[in-house]
Formats: structure tokens, C-alpha cells, sequence
């Protein structure tokens, strides 16, 4: 039991090990004196605000199929509020959401739990989607085990949309009734809509590397910064650090090593930041609504 929970903890700080004896902090610290870090503000924090209600609205989705209506301005401060908590770790974010959902609308802790899984799983096949057509239609050469993984994410996680309604497990077990209750037509919109995220944030790392000082030509940045996300996404990341920083400096060799773990770590730090400004305003709100509890009113989720 301790090994499986250690074991992200341990391979993260084993890969960042490796790095930084081949690429002393020194190095990193200097390129990120010579880079242009103000100039990537302005891009790290418009990502932040772009991505914010466009999620809130494929979250709303979810919620309306699974557990019933939601005002769409109290997901969107709750969701600003727990990505406070994503500078400790994606599982962080999701778990304070999950808590904010059991309480504001009296479902409880096991089906909040099965509404925030089935929200990380829509992102982990979005990014899925993207990383996987940038390696099949693009002639990338990654790794097979990538391309394996990403695809499988895909299809596994389509193909339970599919048939959720008619499994026995999604209807004894509560943490799984997101996919026998949302409508399937509803799940792959979402999804879709959280792929065009994907594209946007991929968009705006470009523009953030470039304003530093890094020139990745637009069309390798499209096809190789989702498979960075997805590396990302996976277990082996600690607070955005791990296999992450491997994959870029894999995958994009139109700068030093030095330069590439300056930048990545800047745009952490920035888009962290920009993280905070956007929730703090409304953590208040939202711990108050956790602590009263107020359900709104139970409604039968939409047939399929």
C-alpha cells in the first residue's frame, strides 16, 4: 500500500534527479535571466481566463445529466476556487470540487466523487484525442508505448459513454452512475469542447515560449505540445513536475535543455499564479457554501 502510494512521488523525483545532474540549476537559473520572462505574463494569465467559463459550461453539462441543475455562476466560482488547490496537484483540485458538489447539492460524497471522475476522465480523452491524432496523422516519432496509451485512453473511456446505460456496474455502483446517466450525445459534446481547449492551451504555450525567446515552429507546437499535456497527465508528475519536464526536452529540440526547463518552470510558476488571482476572490464564497451545505432542489436527470 505505501509503495503504490509512493510511487509517483519517488519516479517524479527520480526522473527530476536525472535532469538536474545533467542539467545543473545553475544553467537553468542563468537561461532564465537571459529569457524574456515578463513578456510571458500576458500569455500565462489570458490562459487562465480563457479556459475558465468555457470548462465551467462542459462541466455544467455533466452535472445537469448526473445529478440535475446547477446555476451556471456557481460552477464557475467553484470551479475558479478549487483550481487554487491544483498548485499542489491535479487529484488536489479535483477533490476539493468533488467536496464543493457533495455539499452544495446534498448528493453526497460518493456520487460528487463519480461526477468529478467522470469530469477528469472527459479531460484525459480530450487530451487523448489530440495528442493521439497528432501521432497518428502526423508521422510523429514518439514513443509506441505513447501512442498505445493515448489511444487506449480514448477508446476505453468512448466506448464506456457507449454502453454505460446498459452495464450492470453503472447501475449498482453510485460513483459510476455519471455514465449511465448523462446523455450520450451530451459526453461527446463535452468532450469535444474540452478538446478545443486543449488546441487553446497549445496556442498560448506557443505564444508564451516565443515572447521567452524560444522559436518551436507553430506546426511541431501543435503536434507536440498534447503529447507533453498528456505525459503531464499522467501518474508520474508531482505538482506539475516529473515526466512532464522529460517530454519536453524530448520532444522539442529547437532549444538548450537549460533553456526548455527555464521556460517550462516560469510557465508553471506564471500560469500557477495566474491560478490564484483568478480563484482567491471567490474561496471565501465557496468555503462558506461547503460549511452551510444547502442542497438545491433533488430533479430526476435527464432520460438517455
Amino acid at each position: 500500500m505505501w509503495l503504490e502510494r509512493l510511487a509517483p512521488y519517488l519516479v517524479a523525483a527520480s526522473v527530476l534527479g536525472a535532469i538536474l545532474h545533467r542539467y545543473p540549476v545553475a544553467s537553468i537559473v542563468a537561461e532564465m535571466r537571459q529569457g524574456h520572462a515578463l513578456r510571458m505574463i500576458p500569455f500565462a494569465l489570458a490562459l487562465d481566463l480563457a479556459v475558465w467559463l468555457p470548462y465551467a459550461a462542459y462541466d455544467r453539462v455533466v452535472l445537469l445529466g448526473a445529478i440535475g441543475p446547477v446555476p451556471y455562476r456557481d460552477i464557475v466560482r467553484a470551479k475558479a476556487a478549487s483550481a487554487v488547490l491544483l498548485a499542489l496537484g491535479y487529484f488536489f483540485g479535483g477533490g476539493g470540487y468533488a467536496v464543493w458538489i457533495a455539499r452544495r447539492t446534498g448528493v453526497g460524497g460518493v456520487r460528487a466523487a463519480g461526477v468529478v471522475l467522470y469530469l477528469m476522465a472527459s479531460d484525459l480523452v480530450a487530451v487523448c484525442a489530440i495528442a493521439g491524432a497528432s501521432m497518428w496523422l502526423g508521422g510523429l516519432d514518439v514513443p509506441r508505448v505513447l501512442r498505445t496509451i493515448a489511444t487506449a485512453i480514448f477508446c476505453v473511456q468512448v466506448l464506456f459513454i457507449l454502453v454505460g446505460p446498459y452495464t450492470g456496474a453503472a447501475r449498482r455502483v453510485r460513483m459510476f452512475e455519471p455514465w449511465r446517466t448523462v446523455p450520450r450525445l451530451w459526453g461527446y459534446a463535452q468532450i469535444c469542447g474540452r478538446a478545443v481547449n486543449i488546441v487553446v492551451i497549445t496556442a498560448f504555450t506557443w505564444g508564451g515560449a516565443r515572447a521567452f525567446g524560444i522559436h518551436v515552429p507553430p506546426g511541431a507546437m501543435g503536434m507536440y505540445m498534447p503529447i507533453i499535456l498528456l505525459v503531464a497527465a499522467l501518474p508520474f508528475n508531482v505538482a506539475g513536475f516529473g515526466a512532464a519536464q522529460a517530454a519536453w526536452l524530448l520532444l522539442l529540440p529547437w532549444a538548450s535543455g537549460p533553456q526548455l526547463l527555464a521556460f517550462q518552470a516560469l510557465w508553471h510558476l506564471f500560469t500557477g499564479a495566474g491560478l490564484l488571482l483568478r480563484g482567491l476572490p471567490f474561496v471565501r464564497r465557496v468555503v462558506e457554501e461547503i460549511d452551510a451545505g444547502r442542497p438545491v432542489p433533488e430533479t430526476s436527470p435527464p432520460g438517455l
